[in-house]
């Protein structure tokens, strides 16, 4: 008998990516997006209805008949799991999407909110920041306990970390990708381009989703790439995969100033997740970053083709238009050590 599965979100790079392997294994797929943009053709098998996620009776309407699984990928406060167990009775199984931003140091920093120090990979059972719906990292551990403490079905919170993949409005690749594409011969780098900020692809987190619904218990489970590249890695790995070369300026940590050598990677210290709990679960990654990027690399190129970079990733837009400066990336490197 055929799955039958519905995707809130499914416009989205997450939701788009969970729609097409579950479309590949033979599923039948119901959506929910924000307008009524027609999804990728790849994607047209996905009966879609537009509307507001937040909205109690669009909810209700693509809910109707009920389904094998939900995804949720836009879910991320208690109202929205109390939205989705409002229909428990007629869900097999729910993923949703949370957020490394839950996770919180011994000083009490969390991503976007200070610079978190974790001297080790980040387990599942680091500590938290608090619940609270007024934070995005309070809202998805509230989103995550209103549906596990009910208990009323079987649910899986994925945490991933830096999100990337076809269709992103943040794509943080491109603070390369535009760099070969402008023939840019140095690459300066902060921190020694030894910064991680664990890679997390769509596809991977599909995967993990769909293995995570097959199974009969509720669980929490890091969801990000098995490799985790430093920032020197990336820059590595699509020069490459562009056949550019260029020089990579390793800066000492006290080296540089302002933006320069800054990337949408950068930070003094590592962010890297644990995925053993996700590999003890029997779940096998769609690939590795390395292998993936290399792959994905004509479709971001695609993605831009004749527009505008800034209005096809707004997020990115958003705060990294200044880490574009050639002019002071180049007065910084004329006085600069080339290493």
């Amino acid at each position: 008998m055929t799955k039958t599965a519905v995707v809130l979100g499914v416009g989205g790079q997450i939701g788009t990516a969970v729609a097409r392997r579950m479309l590949d294994e033979g599923w039948q797929v119901r959506g929910l997006k924000l307008d009524d943009t027609p999804l990728p053709g790849d994607l047209a098998a996905v009966a879609v209805t537009a509307g507001d996620r937040n909205d109690d009776v669009v909810l209700a309407a693509v809910l109707a008949g009920g389904a094998d699984a939900v995804v949720d990928t836009v879910a991320y406060n208690s109202r929205h799991g109390r939205q989705l167990l409002a229909h428990a009775g007629d869900i097999g199984a729910l993923a949703v999407i949370s957020s490394v931003a839950v996770y919180a140091d011994a000083g009490g920093s969390s991503v976007g909110h200070g610079s978190p120090h974790w001297p080790a990979p980040v387990t599942e059972d680091q500590p938290v920041v608090s619940a609270s719906d007024d934070t995005y990292g309070g809202g998805k551990l509230m989103l995550e306990r209103t549906l596990l403490d009910a208990g009323q079905l079987p649910v899986t919170a994925l945490r991933p970390c830096a999100v990337w993949g076809p269709g992103s409005r943040h794509l943080r690749e491109w603070w390369f990708i535009k760099r070969v594409i402008d023939l840019r011969p140095v690459v300066p780098l902060k921190f020694g381009g030894r910064s991680r900020f664990h890679p997390s692809s769509t596809a991977n987190i599909a995967a993990l989703a769909l293995h995570c619904l097959g199974l009969p218990s509720s669980q929490i489970v890091n969801a990000a790439d098995p490799d985790c590249p430093s920032v020197f890695d990336i820059a590595q790995h699509i020069s490459r995969a562009m056949d550019h070369r260029w020089q990579i300026v390793q800066l000492d940590d006290d080296e540089s100033d302002g933006t320069v050598g800054d990337t949408p990677w950068t930070d003094r210290y590592p962010i890297v997740l644990d995925t053993s709990r996700a590999t003890g679960l029997g779940y096998q990654p769609a690939g590795s970053y390395a292998d993936t990027v290399r792959t994905l690399i004509p479709e971001f190129l695609a993605e831009v083709d004749g527009r505008d970079w800034r209005d096809v990733y707004p997020a990115l837009a958003g705060y990294a238009q200044d880490l574009f400066d050639y002019e002071a990336e180049d007065r910084f490197l004329s006085g600069a050590r080339l290493r």
